[in-house]
């Protein structure tokens, strides 16, 4: 089903497609990554560089 475009379910009549748990599955290797990284160096100051800073999340949350 992964394989199937948008314009292919469009072309059948579908007019809303739902990626259900693609993001959080994209997103966990990241955040197991984050939590490795802290027991590891029992911080978080080396995970820094691949974090979203603070003001665009809020950022974010201010659009919504």
């Amino acid at each position: 089903y992964n394989t199937i475009t948008e314009a292919e379910l469009a072309a059948h009549g579908v007019r809303i497609v739902i990626y259900a748990n693609q993001l959080t599955r994209a997103a966990f290797p990241s955040m197991e990554n984050a939590a490795r990284s802290i027991l590891v160096h029992h911080r978080a100051h080396e995970i820094d560089k691949e974090l979203l800073p603070i003001k665009d999340i809020i950022r974010l949350i201010e659009v919504v």
